[in-house]
């Protein structure tokens, strides 16, 4: 590690990392979004297939 690498994490040192970072976290927040709505709807689809007619 010399003292001249440049850390991608930091935000202070390097406003084009924080850019990728913001944009990964928009992917992964959408991606988890997806799979919640998804679960939820399997979910209500199994209770409502146990209550009522089934489809």
């Amino acid at each position: 590690m010399s003292a001249h690498h440049v850390n991608t994490w930091t935000p202070v040192l390097n406003p084009e990392g924080v850019k990728n970072m913001s944009k990964f976290v928009k992917i992964a927040v959408g991606a988890l979004a997806l799979l919640s709505i998804a679960a939820v709807g399997g979910m209500i689809r199994e209770i409502m297939r146990d209550d009522g007619p089934p489809y």
